[in-house]
């Protein structure tokens, strides 16, 4: 069975020794709302975070292949033809140079 993307961060979050309560913290201290409570809503499906947001968690958790890591959770991920890696070779690299 596929993991929700909630229960994936929840793995992450707990694989990466971090508690909710330090996640909830980060994230304040980032610009989000997101007390504990939210964070539990997101790691039980209830709600899911802002991209932003799911993104800091991400290089908190230690996360560098995003859609790898949670791609698989949304069900099949769309794979490039290969022309179109060519086309979007030039933007990958301009996204890589920018932490």
């Amino acid at each position: 069975m596929k993991s929700t993307v909630g229960e994936t961060l929840r793995k992450c979050r707990i694989a990466a020794g971090k508690s909710v309560r330090e996640m909830s913290e980060l994230l304040t201290a980032n610009g989000f709302k997101a007390s504990e409570k939210t964070i539990y809503s997101w790691e039980n499906g209830n709600s899911q975070p802002t991209p932003d947001a799911l993104l800091v968690m991400c290089r908190a958790y230690g996360v560098e292949d995003v859609l790898g890591a949670l791609g698989d959770a949304q069900g099949e991920v769309r794979r490039r033809k290969p022309q179109e890696e060519h086309e979007h070779d030039g933007h990958a690299a301009g996204l890589e140079r920018h932490p």
